[in-house]
């Protein structure tokens, strides 16, 4: 009986601990500018062509490595993304240019 308390107060705090847990984004995801804000997107290959010139924004950023486990958001402001980028946590993404992003 001993033995079956022990097991379901270590489920129990499992399941407990994991409620708290935040989730973390990997590298290479997109974050794509939206005419007030920036979100996570659903395709992890950036191309040029899916951004419009319609912004003086950067276009879209990509989570490094180091921002994994910083960067748990689906959405930012432009000062968040600023942030997160100066402390190394976000890159522009490859070719990218001023605009808004277009692609899922």
């Amino acid at each position: 009986m001993k033995k079956l308390f022990f097991s379901l107060l270590a489920v129990a705090i499992a399941v407990g601990g994991s409620a708290f847990t935040t989730s973390m984004v990997p590298s290479g995801t997109i974050y794509g500018s939206t005419t007030t804000n920036y979100t996570q997107r659903s395709t992890t290959s950036f191309s040029p062509t899916d951004c419009t010139n319609t912004a003086a924004k950067t276009c879209a950023y990509v989570v490094t490595e180091a921002g994994e486990d910083f960067v748990t958001e689906s959405s930012y402001t432009n000062e968040e993304i600023l942030e997160l980028l100066s402390q190394g946590y976000l890159a522009p993404a490859p070719s990218s240019n001023s605009g808004i992003y277009t692609a899922p």
